[in-house]
């Protein structure tokens, strides 16, 4: 992602010493000034319970929901937006979350959970746009209405506050889809 100054920031996972799918992992992002040529050391933006490979009841890889989608503020503010396994409810499938830094990825807010319910649903695949007035909009699928967890929706959520709080998730699908 490119910030309105120039600045160019690299997001990414890393599954830390306990190898995939094992436990801890972290978002990583790194900045540069000079248009990628050199990097500045990355910072942990965030810690994590890492997901599984896949979900139940699914086929395909969820575990890359974990990967950080990135956005960039009108002022610079830096987003990083995935999905995990909530330290509250290890038996919880994944929810998407969001952290935010003011100065330049130097340090990070606390990790934010976008999505509402309360169920053990997964929430995957989130996408994150930031607007020019500075609003952020999240989208993502979500098999909340599906209690055998085979069908899921599409979800949205918006926050006019720098993501500190998110408006009540809005489902955007008309008919749900199984990806089986």
């Amino acid at each position: 992602a490119v910030a309105p100054d120039g600045s160019v920031y690299v997001a990414w996972l890393d599954t830390t010493d306990d190898d995939s799918f094992k436990g801890q992992a972290e978002i990583q992002v790194a900045r540069s000034d000079d248009a990628g040529a050199t990097f500045e050391k990355h910072r942990r933006a965030s810690g994590f319970v890492e997901p599984g490979f896949r979900a139940r009841n699914l086929v395909f890889r969820s575990w890359a929901s974990a990967f950080p989608k990135l956005g960039i503020g009108p002022n610079g503010e830096v987003y990083a937006l995935w999905m995990a396994i909530p330290t509250s409810n290890p038996e919880d499938d994944g929810d998407v979350f969001i952290v935010s830094s003011t100065n330049k990825g130097q340090s990070w807010s606390r990790r934010i959970r976008v999505n509402d319910d309360d169920t053990s649903s997964l929430q995957f695949f989130p996408e994150l746009a930031v607007s020019p007035n500075g609003n952020l909009h999240a989208l993502w699928g979500d098999f909340r209405d599906d209690p055998v967890h085979v069908s899921y929706h599409m979800y949205y959520a918006t926050s006019e506050d720098s993501g500190q709080t998110w408006s009540r998730n809005s489902r955007v699908t008309d008919f749900p889809t199984n990806p089986n």
